[in-house]
């Protein structure tokens, strides 16, 4: 199914989730898109039609951060991938699936991608593409008519089919200075009391902000879980959630691994009501369950509070499985601050194992 949405300059105050009205996919989050962010058009093609697989979740994941300047025709491509090691590419596994002789899920490991991060302050061309699997970090520039298929880096500028490096916007000093300072994560009203300092050269800004924002980045180093520990927020206010089937995966792949660690996050101060008494006991006793079952070794617990607290836990985590929630992408920002991996959490076959995917000078 393809979803064409627009933003205009000014119109995005807050993060906002972008809901489908229609009537079969009642309000899935197409996308969640942050403040300031603006977008003359984009077609988002999320795979297979949108179809919700037999456990009512929707795979495809796109979040879109602060600030950022989109030109027309952006094309974002999520779940379209097709299993090269297969005898066969997929035009005749559709008939097979049509007579019932297709492929059966349970023995599939291909991983269908499923997952692009927008992070904040980008400039992307008009007639871009961006694949499945890609994060856009940081301050980074897409040439018009792109086909971008790897990270792009902070501040890089890229072009091309397949897209490559071109540059960067500066120095590697400065780009690492802006990445602490972290701007776009202000709030409106203090970027609106320093707009005079955004119009000075980029290296007097760097001096003016980053002494207090490396005093931050200090409080993010802290000693981390003596478990591997894996980090998610849950999102129960999604119609199509995807925490149910990150938590499955995590224990088929861990479950007899003493030495891993999932923290499930309850966050209290979103924009959505807060957690129903009914879901939240639901979910206790799913972790509880899981704690007293002898032969499940990895250790799953569940927390609850405000963002600031889900920072706390998080800085002592080694790894952040992103789900379709709000402020998805500026724990990614954290977390490649802190070197925290990232992995998508709405991918058929979460690769908890990661693989290289950025960028090369």
């Amino acid at each position: 199914m393809i979803y064409k949405i627009t933003f205009e300059p000014g119109s995005l105050s807050e993060e906002t989730a972008v809901r489908d009205d229609n009537e079969r996919y009642k309000e899935y989050s197409i996308a969640y898109v942050g403040m300031g962010t603006y977008c003359w058009s984009m077609n988002i093609d999320n795979g297979i039609e949108g179809e919700a697989d037999q456990k009512g979740r929707i795979s495809s994941n796109l979040l879109i951060g602060a600030f950022n300047s989109i030109a027309y025709n952006l094309r974002i491509i999520l779940g379209r991938n097709h299993n090269m090691k297969r005898v066969e590419l997929g035009a005749l596994g559709l008939m097979l699936d049509q007579i019932g002789m297709g492929a059966k899920d349970e023995n599939s490991h291909f991983r269908q991608k499923s997952t692009v991060i927008i992070q904040n302050d980008c400039w992307i061309g008009e007639n871009v593409t961006i694949m499945a699997g890609v994060t856009v970090h940081n301050g980074a520039v897409i040439a018009q008519n792109s086909h971008v298929v790897c990270d792009v880096p902070p501040y890089a500028v890229v072009g091309g089919n397949p897209a490559r490096i071109i540059g960067y916007r500066f120095e590697p000093e400065i780009i690492e200075r802006l990445q602490k300072i972290q701007w776009w994560s202000w709030g409106l009203n203090r970027i609106m009391e320093n707009a005079n300092y955004f119009n000075e050269d980029v290296a007097g800004f760097c001096d003016r902000f980053f002494p207090e924002a490396e005093e931050k980045c200090k409080e993010m180093q802290v000693m981390k879980e003596e478990k591997d520990t894996y980090f998610m927020f849950v999102d129960y206010y999604e119609n199509y959630c995807s925490y149910p089937y990150i938590l499955e995966s995590f224990l088929d792949t861990y479950i007899v691994n003493a030495q891993k660690k999932l923290v499930l996050f309850i966050q209290d101060d979103t924009k959505e009501p807060m957690i129903s008494d009914n879901i939240f006991e639901n979910i206790q006793k799913t972790v509880n369950d899981i704690s007293a079952m002898e032969n499940i070794k990895c250790e799953v617990i569940l927390e609850r509070g405000s963002k600031e607290k889900a920072k706390e836990i998080f800085y002592k985590c080694r790894h952040y499985i992103v789900s379709r929630t709000y402020y998805a992408v500026e724990f990614s920002c954290l977390a490649d601050m802190c070197g925290i991996e990232v992995i998508p959490g709405c991918d058929d076959n979460i690769p908890f194992v990661k693989k290289n995917n950025i960028y090369k000078s």
